[in-house]
């Protein structure tokens, strides 16, 4: 993959991260919070995909997703 793609999408997924956490901690609704929780927990499996930790990636979502 070519270095300038995998730039992009390094931050792509830390700024929605940041974005994510945020709205997971000031979200009023626990319904939405969950929500943002479990998108931002998918992301951090791509970040694992993106860093060659396919195990990871998958323990994550099973774990971690998977109990949200």
């Amino acid at each position: 993959m070519n270095p300038l793609i995998e730039q992009v999408f390094y931050v792509y997924f830390f700024i929605s991260l940041t974005i994510l956490s945020i709205a997971v901690i000031a979200s009023k609704n626990i319904n939405h919070s969950a929500f943002f929780l479990l998108i931002f927990l998918l992301h951090v499996a791509a970040i694992f995909l993106f860093l060659n930790a396919e195990f990871l990636m998958i323990i994550q979502i099973i774990v971690y997703v998977g109990g949200v």
